[in-house]
């Protein structure tokens, strides 16, 4: 049986979380990366769901306890600021399998990133979407 992972894209919604740059919001980018990981992931024999704009963070919680999730994706760009900030990835731990996910994926952003920005790692206890899903998050 295949795993299944569930990606979570930002869910402001349409002009919410805006960039600097006239017509970006975080929306606009995160469904489409996740869309684009979906079809990679499956294509690498995984199951996976992608969240609706219209589902607030517990429920696509839920969903993602539903479908019986191994993984949890939420995905957000930083779209904020007027450039890359920083490149972070958040966990509930920074050790064991947390740690080899990140040493596993964290190089590949790296060198997309712009101003080629080093991935911080940390442990964000705090998070609904990292406390509330059955399964690991990887944020």
């Amino acid at each position: 049986m295949a795993k299944v992972i569930y990606l979570s894209p930002s869910n402001h919604g349409d002009g919410a979380n805006k960039c600097l740059k006239s017509g970006c919001y975080e929306d606009k980018h995160t469904r489409p990366m996740a869309e684009a990981a979906k079809k990679y992931l499956e294509s690498s024999g995984f199951k996976v769901y992608v969240a609706a704009k219209s589902k607030s963070m517990a429920q696509r919680c839920a969903e993602s306890d539903k479908v019986g999730a191994a993984l949890h994706v939420p995905i957000h760009t930083n779209a904020a600021g007027a450039s890359a900030r920083y490149l972070m990835f958040m966990c509930l731990k920074t050790t064991g399998e947390y740690k080899k996910m990140f040493d596993a994926i964290s190089p590949y952003l790296e060198a997309i990133y712009p101003n080629k920005k080093e991935a911080v790692f940390v442990s964000r206890t705090d998070l609904y979407e990292i406390n509330k899903p059955k399964a690991k998050t990887f944020y």
